[in-house]
């Protein structure tokens, strides 16, 4: 197996956002959010990671 490295303008893709209407051209007016979007899994594993009492555990990416 040959590994080979991959230009930069071969991973990068522009979005086009020329179909959206005005309103939507930024996310200045949106509100923030108080949520984790998508992430359940990983939410539920730190929050049961932070539930620990006992020393000597970490947090780490896998």
């Amino acid at each position: 197996m040959t590994i080979q490295s991959l230009k930069a303008d071969t991973l990068y893709r522009a979005s086009v956002l020329t179909g959206l209407d005005t309103e939507y051209s930024s996310t200045k007016g949106l509100e923030p959010l108080d949520e984790i979007v998508g992430q359940e899994r990983a939410q539920l594993a730190v929050e049961f990671a932070m539930s620990m009492k006992e020393k000597g555990y970490h947090i780490h990416p896998a």
